[in-house]
C-alpha cells in the first residue's frame, strides 16, 4: 500500500468546519459556495500518479481521512504541511519510507530547509534541471534527489482521425510567460506567412478546449521561459502535434533574498522526435519554413507511448518507492535537443 498526500490530514470534522466557515463568508459576500475538494495538489500530477497506479494494479490511497489509514510508504506531492506531518510519523515509526517531491516545494530552503530533512528517503524531481537548480540553492540536495516525471493518458489525448498534422495550416500558440514584443512579432509574422494562428492562454482554458484546438493544429508553438516538466507539451505530443518551443535557456530568481540565475529548459523532455527549440523570430521563421517544406521528421505520439504515459511513469515511480533503482528506465529528454540547438533553431 502506498499513500499519496496532497494536503495535511485534518480530522474530517475540522475540515468540514473550516469549509462551513469559508462558505458562511462567501454567502455574506454573495459568492458561490466552495466544495471540499476530492483531490488536492496539482491536478494533472495527482491524476497521473493515481491513474498510473490503477493501471498497474498498485494498492494506494489518496489523502486518507484518518492517520490510521496512512500506509507505511508515503509520497508527499503537494503542500509542505504534509511533509511536516509525515516527518513526525516517520520519527515515531508509523511510516517506514517517506518521499517528498513534485510541487511540494518551490525551493528546498522553505520552512527551515524542509527539503533536506534526514527523515526523507528521497525527493522526487520532475527533471534534471529541476534537481540541479535545487542543488544550487542547497548543496548536497542532488545526492538524495531522484527524477520521475508524470505522464499523460494516451487514451484521452488521441489524434484527430484526419487529416494528418503535416497537411494542416493552423498554428496553436500556447502562452504562459513570454516577452510581449517577441510574442506579438512572431504571431503577426506567422500570419503573414499564411498560417492561421489560434491562441491558448495558460489558466484561461478548459482541457476539452485544448484537446479540440490540438486536433486542428499542425504545430504547437510554446511560450514559457522555463518548465520543470511541461505536461501540456506531453499532451500535445500524445495528440500527435509536434512543438516548437521558445527557450531562453536561463531564468532569474530571488530565493530567500539571494539572487540566482539558473540554467534551465522550457521543455526538459523535448527530443528530435517531438519538436525543436527556437530563441527568436528568425529561428521560428526558419523552422516554419522547414516544416512547410517537409524537412522536419517528427513522430511525437510514438515517443509518448514509449516514454511518458501514466503507466510508464507510474512504473518508474513505483521502482523508486520500492527501492528498485535497477528497474528505472528514464525517458529520453531535452538534453539531446539542447546539444543540437544550433541545428534545430537554424538561427
Amino acid at each position: 500500500m502506498i499513500t499519496i498526500l496532497t494536503r495535511a490530514l485534518l480530522p474530517w470534522k475540522v475540515r468540514e468546519f473550516r469549509y462551513a466557515l469559508i462558505n458562511l463568508l462567501h454567502r455574506r459576500r454573495g459568492l458561490p459556495p466552495k466544495k471540499i475538494p476530492a483531490r488536492g495538489g496539482h491536478t494533472a500530477v495527482t491524476r497521473s500518479i493515481c491513474q498510473g497506479f490503477e493501471n498497474l494494479g498498485v494498492e494506494f490511497n489518496l489523502d486518507p481521512r484518518r492517520p490510521a489509514d496512512v500506509s507505511s510508504t508515503v509520497v508527499c506531492a503537494c503542500d509542505p504541511r504534509t511533509l511536516v506531518q509525515a516527518v513526525k510519523w516517520k520519527r515515531i515509526g508509523r511510516i517506514h519510507r517517506l518521499y517528498g517531491g513534485y510541487t511540494l516545494l518551490g525551493t528546498p530552503l522553505e520552512r527551515n530547509r524542509l527539503g533536506m530533512r534526514p527523515e526523507m528517503d528521497g525527493y522526487i524531481c520532475f527533471s534534471e534541471w529541476h534537481r540541479t537548480s535545487f542543488d544550487l540553492q542547497c548543496p548536497g540536495f542532488a545526492a538524495r534527489a531522484v527524477i520521475s516525471p508524470v505522464g499523460v493518458d494516451e487514451n484521452i489525448w488521441t489524434p484527430a482521425a484526419s487529416p494528418s498534422f503535416q497537411s494542416r495550416k493552423t498554428l496553436l500558440f500556447y502562452k504562459k510567460r513570454a516577452p510581449h514584443r517577441l510574442y506579438q512579432e512572431c504571431l503577426l509574422y506567422a500570419r503573414k506567412l499564411g498560417w492561421n494562428v489560434e491562441e491558448i492562454i495558460y489558466g484561461n482554458y478548459k482541457l476539452d478546449d485544448y484537446l479540440t484546438a490540438l486536433r486542428g493544429a499542425a504545430l504547437l508553438v510554446n511560450w514559457v521561459d522555463h518548465e520543470t516538466q511541461g505536461i501540456s507539451l506531453a499532451e500535445a505530443w500524445s495528440v500527435g502535434v509536434p512543438t516548437l518551443v521558445w527557450n531562453p535557456g536561463f531564468v532569474f530568481h530571488v530565493v530567500c533574498g539571494k539572487n540566482y540565475v539558473f540554467e534551465c529548459s522550457s521543455a526538459p523532455y523535448l527530443t528530435n522526435a517531438t519538436g525543436r527549440f527556437f530563441r527568436d523570430l528568425d529561428g521560428l521563421t526558419a523552422l516554419l519554413t522547414e516544416f512547410a517544406a517537409g524537412k522536419l521528421r517528427l513522430f511525437p505520439r510514438p515517443w509518448v507511448i514509449n516514454n511518458m504515459t501514466d503507466t510508464i511513469c507510474a512504473r518508474r515511480l513505483l521502482a523508486i518507492l520500492t527501492g528498485q533503482p535497477s528497474r528505472l528506465d528514464f525517458p529520453s529528454h531535452g538534453m539531446e535537443a539542447e546539444q543540437n540547438r544550433e541545428t534545430m533553431s537554424v538561427a
